[in-house]
């Protein structure tokens, strides 16, 4: 969920790398390279939404369209939730993955966001990044861009319950020599097995530089803020959670997130002309996921800091999130899903022992073999989960050492934020069988004052 993309610039660190701020002029109209929306399957007429802006599109004052702020779970989690955009309001469409080696990474950022609009390059940004390490692990390559789209459209069309449920979103920012597209189909089929509802994604992007695309299904599934899963009968959500009635988008107060794929299997297929002749071509399979966040204001306002992970270990899929609260200072609020053969097996929000109730612990490691960021001062090397449930006397443990920075923004004070791929190691503790994989994880700290960001919180 990387931050990078809602600052003005992509601050990216590493050998080889090419990063980019584009806002230039072309006549070179290239395609969507996804080609036409794939339709849902469903038994009778669907219904369908479509969704414009334009660069400097957004509401104006009193006299402006009212502005519709949805933190519904009954709606489509790809749909957007803040038509039209505000002066202080943001939204992000965000897929990310890692290599099964853990060596290799790309991240994608869609926005709507309107908070950078004083630098003239209006509330459209589209970004991209890719970082590939050497075979002999000598430097990393790596592809970072900005673009600032004229257009953005995203089109929801949808089934109804009783002829499936299913929901297609396609997404595209267009500029006027670059295409930033997506594509998430999300099914969910009859009975309360979690295995049978879930989600695909096509991610792609085509410019001058670079051609992109990315393939990515999901092996746990669709999960709410609060760990209720997308959807139940009549598409209210089924709750994990004990102590939680209903499903929930709120994280910290005013900032909003669901994670429509959590863990995904992900095939990448790219070109960067950038890059060596011999590293150009760049093809891999892995893990991945993709978030979607929104906020009333803008990440500085809402965020104080972050912690993600992402790991796929034999037959688990782990994703782990961690927000800290930018207006109450000292509340964290934290999520986890775990996922066994694609169905879940333990969530909670939980980070210490109450009663008989599941919680989490998570807990950064340095030192070791692990990779860490040169440019920021927290040097963390790996990250440790371990997922406990009092009631079923079941444990489960996760360990994740960092192989390479995929990502990284620096933000002043010796603070920023870190993306990493590595590999996760882990499983049920007592079980003969512990498994390896491919991890993903974002570290993120603001600094207490900013001469590039400013808070915007309003009454």
């Amino acid at each position: 969920m990387c931050l990078a993309a809602n600052l003005p610039l992509a601050v990216s660190s590493g050998s080889g790398q090419q990063t980019k701020f584009n806002q230039h002029q072309h006549q070179h109209q290239p395609w969507p390279a996804l080609g036409p929306p794939s339709p849902p399957p469903c038994s009778t007429t669907p219904t369908s939404h479509t969704s414009r802006a334009g660069r400097y599109t957004m509401a104006r004052g009193a006299a402006g369209r009212a502005v519709s702020f949805s933190t519904s779970p009954a709606a489509d989690l790809s749909a957007p939730r803040v038509e039209p955009m505000n002066a202080t309001s943001s939204e992000q469409w965000e897929f990310d993955g890692v290599s099964a080696d853990g060596t290799q990474a790309f991240i994608f950022g869609f926005y709507r966001d309107p908070n950078y609009s004083f630098l003239g390059t209006g509330h459209l940004r589209a970004y991209a990044e890719l970082a590939s390490l050497a075979p002999n692990g000598s430097a990393t390559h790596r592809y970072a861009v900005v673009d600032y789209a004229e257009e953005s459209t995203v089109e929801t069309v949808t089934c109804p319950d009783d002829a499936g449920g299913a929901t297609v979103t396609r997404g595209v920012w267009r500029g006027s020599d670059f295409v930033y597209e997506f594509e998430v189909a999300m099914v969910s089929a009859d009975g309360d097995n979690s295995n049978k509802k879930h989600a695909t994604a096509r991610i792609a992007m085509t410019s001058p530089d670079a051609n992109i695309s990315v393939v990515m299904t999901a092996v746990a599934p669709p999960r709410f803020a609060n760990n209720a899963l997308w959807p139940a009968a009549g598409r209210e959500p089924r709750d994990s959670d004990s102590d939680s009635a209903n499903a929930t988008l709120l994280t910290v107060p005013h900032f909003y997130w669901a994670e429509p794929i959590p863990v995904g299997d992900v095939v990448v297929d790219a070109v960067v002309q950038p890059w060596p002749a011999a590293t150009r071509r760049v093809r891999w399979a892995g893990m991945g996921g993709y978030e979607r966040l929104w906020g009333a204001f803008n990440w500085y306002t809402c965020l104080a800091g972050m912690v993600a992970v992402r790991a796929r270990a034999g037959p688990f899929a782990l994703s782990y999130v961690e927000f800290a609260s930018g207006r109450r200072p000292g509340l964290a609020v934290a999520s986890v899903l775990l996922a066994e053969d694609g169905e879940m097996v333990f969530g909670t929000r939980r980070t210490a022992p109450s009663g008989g109730e599941d919680f989490v612990s998570m807990r950064k490691l340095y030192g070791g073999g692990g990779a860490t960021t040169e440019a920021l001062a927290d040097k963390v090397t790996g990250v440790e989960l371990v997922l406990v449930s009092p009631g079923r006397g079941k444990e489960w443990r996760f360990v994740v050492e960092h192989k390479n920075v995929g990502f990284e923004y620096v933000l002043g004070e010796g603070v920023g934020g870190t993306g990493y791929s590595g590999l996760a190691e882990g499983g049920l503790v007592g079980s003969p069988a512990q498994w390896t994989g491919s991890a993903f994880s974002e570290v993120m700290r603001f600094p207490k004052k900013s001469w590039l960001l400013a808070k915007n919180y309003a009454d």
